[in-house]
């Protein structure tokens, strides 16, 4: 039981230097600038240093007008340049997506102030732009359950809410960390509240260690506000958790016309990613019982400790990154 408690508090520690609420798709954004001139900017990821093979093919009508201008803007490729097209037709196509795992959100505004948007991904990487358009905010329940599972902060903060609390209050505690984070990303993305990302990050990271200790003082048998009132402390940090998620969908942004539905959709992702996760640990804790039933309190101890290395070493990083800027 020791070598496997030990594996945990290895397997929490080597992902604390993963980069917090990852979301990974590329963007193409074509805006009708006068008839026929577009302004178009290309943001596609940057992984492991190294920026995806990926680039849009305009309809054949387009003839590039300037040089793409390319720039660095929070750790993705950023190309600006402008074009002569029809856009009504033809096709837009991304060239090598069919090799990767990455989805890219096409947002197409005319001068008249209609458009579309859409989600291609690797088995569809065409947008016909003669055919009607489809619907994209379903994609978004994707997206959302994608960015949670790659956003190991957010799920560690939830390791450390399972083991504040026991099994019988973890449902009021989980919605009430829900429908926080919900209400702070609507707030952000509709523009009624902004906080700038790095502060977000940096007090998301506190939040972390702060629940890994208040989880070690309720093993210990310390009573606090935490393990008396749960839900108000799970609340009270989803608030904070959801600016980080707005800070990441802010990305992509939200489909004209359709973003209170998008914006529903990704909750839903985030959610069902979130569940997921919960039911593997409860899976993985029912599994480590069975092997020995009696170091339930050990296992918790030495999850609650994982958390907090995790935590308190994306603290000092954030920090760090703080008073660099």
């Amino acid at each position: 039981m020791g070598r496997v408690l030990a594996f945990l508090i290895c397997l929490f520690s080597l992902i604390a230097p993963a980069q917090a609420h990852e979301i990974r798709p590329a963007y193409l954004e074509i805006i009708e600038q006068s008839e026929g001139a577009f302004q178009i900017a290309w943001k596609q990821p940057v992984i492991d240093g190294r920026r995806l093979v990926v680039d849009p093919v305009l309809p054949e009508t387009c003839t590039a007008q300037t040089e793409p201008k390319i720039g660095l803007l929070d750790g993705a490729v950023v190309s600006k340049w402008q074009a002569q097209c029809d856009m009504r037709s033809g096709e837009i196509r991304i060239s090598g997506l069919e090799r990767t795992l990455t989805d890219v959100f096409v947002k197409l505004v005319y001068l008249d102030g209609e458009g579309r948007t859409a989600v291609l991904k690797p088995a569809s990487p065409v947008l016909d732009l003669s055919a009607a358009e489809a619907a994209a905010a379903p994609a978004y329940i994707r997206l959302g359950f994608e960015h949670i599972l790659s956003g190991p902060d957010h799920l560690l903060f939830v390791a450390g809410l399972l083991v504040l609390v026991r099994l019988r209050k973890l449902v009021w505690v989980i919605t009430a960390f829900t429908l926080a984070h919900s209400l702070t990303l609507a707030l952000t993305m509709f523009g009624l509240v902004t906080l700038a990302p790095a502060p977000v990050e940096t007090l998301i990271a506190i939040s972390i260690v702060l629940i890994a200790v208040e989880a070690v003082n309720a093993l210990d048998g310390r009573e606090s506000f935490a393990s008396r009132w749960p839900w108000l402390i799970s609340f009270s940090f989803g608030l904070l958790h959801g600016f980080g998620f707005a800070g990441a969908l802010g990305e992509i942004g939200l489909p004209d016309r359709a973003e209170l539905a998008a914006l529903v959709f990704f909750n839903i992702g985030v959610e069902l990613g979130q569940l997921a996760f919960i039911c593997v640990l409860l899976a993985l804790t029912w599994t480590l019982l069975r092997m020995a039933s009696d170091r339930l309190d050990t296992l918790r101890r030495a999850t609650a400790y994982a958390v907090g290395i995790a935590g308190a070493f994306w603290t000092f990083e954030r920090l760090g990154t703080l008073f660099i800027a």
